[in-house]
């Protein structure tokens, strides 16, 4: 079985405009990141899968607070800056799909 082939990017700690609550966490994403609309609005974030180096993706709801042309930025009780998703897919994934990730 042919695995989808998957590409990262790091989430980043930011926003688009000035924050109003400095205590709120915010992160920048890249809109090919995004997956579904409104209250499913997700996030395929990797993780390791065992001790051979293979990963498995699993969805994390987001809530989408401002967008431009190339980033949303989000809140999300699951994600934090450094933590990698998937911004490009090969095929179809879901949540707990065993993926292989391209470097570069």
């Amino acid at each position: 079985m042919l695995l989808p082939k998957v590409k990262t990017t790091e989430v980043i700690s930011g926003t688009l405009t000035k924050s109003n609550n400095p205590n709120e966490n915010k992160y920048l994403i890249p809109l090919s990141a995004v997956s579904g609309f409104g209250e499913d609005t997700s996030v395929f974030v990797v993780q390791p899968y065992n001790e051979n180096g293979d990963y498995k993706v699993c969805s994390e709801n987001i809530h989408i607070t401002n967008q431009d042309e190339m980033y949303c930025e989000v809140t999300s009780n699951n994600l934090y800056g450094g933590l990698q998703i998937v911004y490009s897919t090969s095929k179809s994934i879901s949540d707990g799909d065993r993926v292989y990730v391209e470097e570069g």
